[in-house]
Order: structure tokens, then C-alpha cells, then sequence
């Protein structure tokens, strides 16, 4: 991560050349972080974009870091897009919806737990029956993500698990790549090296398994693999990878001893979007197994989520450049080696001596804003673009003189940006996609490009009319 910025005055000239790509990306930096001017995640997009589209690769990491970081959150946008749930309209569910499926195909179950009481807004053709069946026969579809997310606790901190991942792997380098050390730690096996939370999860896992497998024979039915201790890899860290998939196939064995009981079956199915219900329901089996399996599920997603906020908050904290919480956290493990009096020659870890960090590779193709409608024209390029909030900017190339009392017609076909009296601009052949968003909004932010820096940059109301070229000279 850069620590050493410009001044947002030293980056706007810096870029002025427009053959820097580093440039452009501090610039996008500044915008992103709102350090020295007004925070602009559009901006920050475009200059981060360009840095990238200009062979910076490091510009991609800093384009969506928003959700990582902390400082946006996709719960609370997609309820403030939602507003009324009873007067949504069709365009802004199917909108929604493909930001969801996003979420979900990325693995991010944590931000469909924020709107899980949503879901089947979004999902209507959900059948629960269907997704038991695809989850006890390993099929990976909707129907599961969606049982899986509303019959599970309400865990949150399940999301970015690849970059998660990649922060620990990079973190506990200097444990992992020592090679004496490492076979020394797996070797001793010593459940000392791990943190009480870890070694809460440990108990669980043992406890959980033991009453499945007793289960199984019992009521003579197949059992489904869950890590046991022996498979699931302890030291130094437990992946968080390897936690958002020991938490499915604890809830494919719950889902696996759903008829074992006639008499509380139907309840059974009611209870499983609440460990308090789930509880309940345990006191009326008479079957201790039973008893010891269900509370045991309900502490497994507990201590699942207890890493995984613990690993979250380290991933926040590198994100905005605070790498102190990671320095702590790893001369905690440290501290561990010597209580168990295992030789090593790691130091005091702090800020300063921190491994390597990078976590660039973690991310795949989903920007923050993307191209919704482009033409070249005589009188130079346009853009529309939509944020995650589904703001609108259209850039343009700069036009001399200032606007006045700027507004943007639009007919639902073609739009005309006044600017002035002297100056208007013409947008022909929007892109559907376009269309649909800007019935969307009644502003858009408009940024004038001059020699691939920012000329001028205001808000315009959207005046929507019968027929723009009517309005045409």
C-alpha cells in the first residue's frame, strides 16, 4: 500500500503530461481517501481506471476497496436503493438483483446475510425443497446460497474470504517459510500455538463430529464429510477459506438429520434461520445425540464467525493503512512459540518490519463504476457511467466557458446538456443499459476532461421533456 501521497495540488499537475500512469493513480488515491479534496469515488474511479488502463497495475487493488475497507457497506446501499419495499419498482429489483448475484457468486455470503429478510424479493422463484435437495446432493445453485444464507446465523464477517486468505498466508510468511521452524510447530502439534478462540473451535469440532457419526449409525444414515481435527490445518492460522466451508457441511449434516424425529420435523425446518429457535427445539428432543449435535452446530457458527471478525477487522485495518492491529496480532502467535518453548529467531514485530503485504491478485473484474453508454462524435467522446449507488456521471470533453444554470433534458431517447446559451451538448444513441439507469435519477454529476485532467466537475438536475429535438435549433 502507498504511504507516501502527494498533495492533491502536486497530483493534479503531476498528471497534467497525461503519460504518467503513477500519477493518475495517487490522484484516484486522493479522491478514494478524500485526503486534501472532497471524497469522489466516481473521480477516484476514473483516475484509478485510467492509471490502469495505461499499464499500472497497482491502480487495481485501490479501485475496490470500498466494502474491504469499511467505508462502504453493500447492506446498507441496497436497503437505501430499496427505500419503500412495497412500491419498489421492477428496473431497480433487476438492477439490484445483479449487484446480489455478484455478492453471491463471489462467495460473499455475509453481504446477503445483511439483506437476507430481502432475499426473496429478489429471488421469488426460491423453493426450499429444491435447494435441501441440491445441498444434500452437493449441487452448488441459487436455491442453495439462498437456503444456506437465511438458515444459518446471521454471520456477516463471511466475505472478501480470498483476500482474507491472502492477508494471513502474507502475514505468517515469516513462520510458514522458515522451514525448521514450520516442522517444528506441526511436529509438537501443540494446541497451545492456538488462540482460545481456535481452541474453542477445536472442541466444537470434535464434539459435533463425534455425535454426527454416532447419529448416523444410530438412524442408519449416510453420513457427510466434516473436517475433523486430523484434516483441518491448525497452525500457524486456520484459513478462512477452510472455515466458510466447514460451516456448510455442518449445516449439510443438519440438513441430514432433519427426519429423524417425526414428531418435531416440521419444526425442525421453522427453527433454522435462529440459533434461538434451534435451541428450542433441541429441549423437546428426548435423543442426548441429538441434543449434544444441534447445540454443538449452533457454537460451531459461533466460533466460525469469532475468526472470522477477528481476521476481517485485520483486513479493514490493512486497507486503511493502519497495519498496527496486524503487527499485534502476529506477536500474539510469536508470544504462543515461547510459552511453549519453541526456538525461533522472529522478532518483536511492528509496523515498520512487517512482511510484505500485496493483495492486488485477489481481486477479479468488478469495478465500482462501469461504462454504460460511449460515442465518438465530432464533437469529441462521451460517457455515461453508474456508481454502486447508482449515481450517475457523464463525462464529456471540456467546453469553453462556464456553465450557468446547467440542466440535462432528457426524453427517454436522446438527451441535451445545456450548459449555457452559447454552448449545449447533443447525446445521441444512448446504450439501453444507459436508458434504463438514468430513469433511475434526477441529477447526474457531469466532469469536463481537458488534456485528461479535470476541468470542471457540478451537479445538474435532470429536466425530463416529450421530445429534445424539438428543443434544437
Amino acid at each position: 500500500m502507498i504511504t507516501n501521497l502527494p498533495t492533491y495540488d502536486e497530483a493534479r499537475k503531476a498528471i497534467r503530461g497525461g503519460k504518467d500512469p503513477i500519477a493518475f493513480m495517487h490522484l484516484g488515491i486522493l479522491y478514494a481517501q478524500g485526503i486534501g479534496v472532497t471524497q469522489n469515488h466516481i473521480l477516484a474511479h476514473y483516475f484509478l481506471k485510467k492509471a490502469f488502463d495505461m499499464g499500472c497495475k497497482e491502480a487495481e487493488q485501490y479501485m475496490y476497496l470500498g466494502y474491504e475497507a469499511g467505508t462502504s457497506d453493500f447492506g446498507t446501499e441496497i436497503e437505501a436503493a430499496i427505500g419503500d419495499v412495497n412500491n419498489v419498482s421492477p428496473a431497480t429489483i433487476a438492477k439490484l438483483k445483479a449487484k446480489i448475484e455478484k455478492e453471491r457468486i463471489a462467495g460473499n455470503i455475509g453481504n446477503l446475510s445483511k439483506i437476507r429478510q430481502h432475499l426473496q424479493l429478489f429471488y421469488p422463484e426460491y423453493n426450499q425443497e429444491k435447494a435441501i435437495s441440491d445441498i444434500l446432493n452437493n449441487r452448488h445453485t441459487i436455491d442453495a446460497d439462498i437456503l444456506f444464507t437465511l438458515s444459518t446465523a446471521d454471520n456477516r464477517s463471511e466475505v472478501y474470504i480470498a483476500s482474507q486468505d491472502r492477508l494471513l498466508e502474507q502475514l505468517y510468511a515469516p513462520v510458514t517459510t522458515n522451514i525448521q521452524l514450520y516442522k517444528t510447530i506441526i511436529e509438537l502439534d501443540d494446541t497451545d500455538l492456538i488462540s482460545k478462540d481456535e481452541s474453542e473451535l477445536a472442541q466444537c469440532i470434535v464434539n459435533l463430529t463425534s455425535s454426527y457419526s454416532i447419529i448416523c449409525k444410530k438412524y442408519n444414515i449416510s453420513p457427510y464429510e466434516i473436517y475433523s481435527l486430523d484434516s483441518l490445518c491448525l497452525y500457524p492460522y486456520i484459513k478462512i477459506s477452510e472455515l466458510a466451508l466447514l460451516r456448510r457441511q455442518g449445516f449439510r449434516a443438519l440438513l441430514s438429520i432433519k427426519d429423524v424425529d417425526s414428531a418435531i420435523q416440521e419444526k425442525f425446518l421453522n427453527c433454522l434461520d435462529s440459533d434461538e429457535k434451534l435451541l428450542n427445539v433441541c429441549e423437546e428432543i428426548q435423543d442426548q445425540d441429538i441434543q449434544l449435535f444441534l447445540i454443538s452446530f449452533v457454537e460451531l457458527n459461533i466460533d466460525i464467525e469469532s475468526l472470522e471478525i477477528i481476521s476481517l477487522s485485520l483486513l479493514k485495518s490493512y486497507r486503511n493503512n493502519n497495519t498496527e492491529p496486524l503487527a499485534e496480532h502476529l506477536n500474539d502467535f510469536v508470544n504462543r512459540l515461547e510459552k511453549c518453548n519453541i526456538q525461533h529467531d522472529l522478532s518483536v514485530f511492528t509496523t515498520k518490519n512487517l512482511p510484505p503485504i500485496d493483495l492486488s491478485v485477489c481481486y477479479e473484474d468488478a469495478s465500482l463504476e462501469k461504462p454504460l453508454s460511449n460515442e465518438i462524435g465530432v464533437k469529441g467522446k462521451y460517457s455515461i457511467l453508474q456508481n454502486e449507488n447508482g449515481e450517475i456521471m457523464v463525462m464529456i470533453d471540456a467546453r469553453e466557458g462556464e456553465p450557468e444554470d446547467p440542466r440535462f433534458i432528457y426524453d427517454g431517447k436522446m438527451a441535451l446538456l445545456f450548459r449555457n446559451f452559447d454552448s449545449n451538448v447533443l447525446f445521441r444513441n444512448i446504450d439501453p443499459e444507459a436508458h434504463e439507469a438514468l430513469q433511475e435519477v434526477n441529477e447526474v454529476l457531469v466532469i469536463e476532461v481537458l488534456n485528461d485532467d479535470v476541468e470542471r466537475e457540478y451537479i445538474t438536475p435532470i429536466r425530463r421533456v416529450k421530445d429534445v429535438s424539438s428543443l434544437i435549433a
